[in-house]
């Protein structure tokens, strides 16, 4: 007998956030594909980059603090829409990328330097400024 870690149902049943459904939408539009399965893969991963960029991670009660990170492979026949509805999404997010190498990564690498330093130099038992 094999016991369930979770419901499949549950997910196909469940509806998905009004944000990405508006982009799937926009993407079917666009790409004149009325097949959404593939788009809302895409834009999953798309919305799972700028959270996995910033370094973002969740607080489990069951495994801790664990990385938000996504995995996902766009497989879809020849002519439906994957390389313009890639544009599409890169276009989207394109002023949030932009605005976190310029703006932010440069005060989170900062940050991250001063705390390699501190630990370098803890561990050695030297000095902080040389590191």
């Amino acid at each position: 007998m094999t016991s369930k870690i979770f419901d499949l149902e549950v997910l196909k049943s469940t509806p998905h956030h009004q944000a990405m459904s508006e982009i799937v939408d926009l993407l079917c539009h666009r790409t004149g594909n009325v097949n959404r399965d593939f788009f809302q893969a895409e834009v999953a991963y798309f919305l799972g980059l700028i959270p996995s960029a910033m370094r973002v991670s969740i607080d489990s009660p069951e495994r801790g603090k664990i990385p938000v990170n996504i995995f996902s492979i766009a497989l879809a026949t020849s002519g439906f829409g994957k390389g313009h509805s890639v544009s599409l999404m890169e276009d989207m997010i394109s002023d949030f990328r932009e605005s976190f190498v310029q703006k932010v990564f440069p005060f989170i690498a900062e940050k991250s330097i001063y705390d390699l330093a501190t630990e370098i130099s803890a561990a050695k038992s030297g000095d902080q400024a040389a590191e």
